[in-house]
């Protein structure tokens, strides 16, 4: 809300001195806000009703648009596109992220999702631009240009690759111009650095995964930091780095071998489940993003249990994400379940590879 009133009333360029914790593409968004509503200019009144849809308004329709272009992906099988279009929109995680929480997940889950309809409907040049566009919404964002860097080397060769990544670079530039001369780009990174390193410096922000079920038991219910070296120079922080990175780059390796708008939206589930699930400092409502994506997959029973499996999970910790101790068991047993699935996720992404080997066509 103060980002928006300082938006509002001071100058557009300067928008990160106000310490932002969110790349360009959302500073667009909240500018446009304070454009279309004067009483930003006025109040900093977090608690009044209407600004407080104003300020939700942007994710909610980015959770309308999602639903749309589900359908628009699956358009060819019109029962399964209305199908997944709906249950993405109709998903209790899609209303607490947004209506309920009023958390910004839809903005960049939206270009992305965006990005891999487009790649998978042969626009590569244009996915570059959706997911440039998405990685500049939210950190949470970045991990999934991974399996679009594998489908733009399996389909473009490396003159293909290195293409696309210049077009993502560009656009990246682009919404980084208006702030560049007052300095924003590094600004954003010194805020991103005092909260990395301190208040959020902790194992787990309520999300229920890996790190969770440490916390809880090294910690008794309180936060613990994951900056405490436990091997040497070696922090919880680096050693989730290590296991996200190492399995990103099995996630790669499917999306090279088999790039299908079906292998594809596993693999972002993917992504976005593993930096869930072994990264440090993760927050609830980070396990979102997979819940639109295996959306896309839901043509066999593997993936419509798994699917209604990981929304109960996340569901439950959007709307539990606060740490009271009586709450201690039914955390553990769902950041087990949560880990659980994340393996099946992957299981299943890495069972793709074989599809293509029985002789299925790989792009389509």
């Amino acid at each position: 809300m103060s980002w928006v009133h300082g938006i509002a009333t001071g100058p557009f360029s300067q928008a990160f001195d106000l310490g932002v914790t969110f790349p360009p593409t959302m500073v667009y968004v909240w500018g446009v806000l304070a454009a279309v509503e004067p009483a930003f200019r006025t109040t900093m009144d977090a608690a009044d009703p209407s600004i407080r849809v104003v300020m939700k308004t942007p994710a909610s329709l980015a959770d309308l648009g999602i639903a749309i272009v589900v359908w628009w992906g699956l358009r060819e099988r019109p029962l399964l596109a209305a199908t997944a279009a709906s249950l993405v929109f109709l998903h209790p995680t899609v209303f607490g992220v947004s209506a309920f929480w009023g958390q910004y997940e839809p903005i960049y889950v939206l270009p992305a999702v965006i990005a891999a309809v487009l790649v998978a409907r042969g626009h590569a040049d244009l996915s570059a631009v959706a997911i440039g566009i998405a990685a500049m919404a939210k950190p949470q964002a970045v991990p999934l240009v991974v399996p679009f860097v594998a489908w733009w080397l399996a389909t473009g060769g490396p003159r293909g690759l290195v293409r696309r990544l210049a077009i993502m670079a560009a656009t990246v530039l682009v919404l980084w111009l208006p702030f560049l001369a007052s300095g924003g780009p590094a600004r954003y990174l010194e805020t991103i650095a005092f909260y990395q390193n301190g208040n959020f410096a902790v194992l787990s922000m309520n999300a229920w995964n890996a790190w969770w079920l440490v916390q809880w038991f090294v910690g008794n219910g309180a936060f613990v930091s994951d900056l405490q070296p436990i091997i040497g120079p070696i922090t919880p922080r680096l050693l989730g780095f290590g296991i996200a990175g190492l399995l990103s780059l099995g996630i790669a390796y499917v999306v090279y071998r088999r790039p299908t708008l079906r292998t594809l939206a596993i693999a972002l589930a993917a992504m976005a489940l593993v930096t869930f699930s072994f990264l440090t400092t993760m927050h609830e409502r980070y396990a979102y993003a997979s819940i639109v994506f295996l959306a896309f997959a839901l043509v066999d029973l593997r993936m419509i249990v798994l699917w209604f499996a990981l929304g109960i999970i996340v569901t439950v910790n959007t709307f539990m994400a606060i740490p009271v101790p009586e709450w201690q068991f039914l955390a553990i047993l769902g950041s087990v379940a949560m880990v659980a699935l994340t393996i099946a996720t992957l299981a299943i992404l890495y069972a793709e590879v074989s599809r293509q080997a029985e002789g299925e066509p790989a792009v389509r």
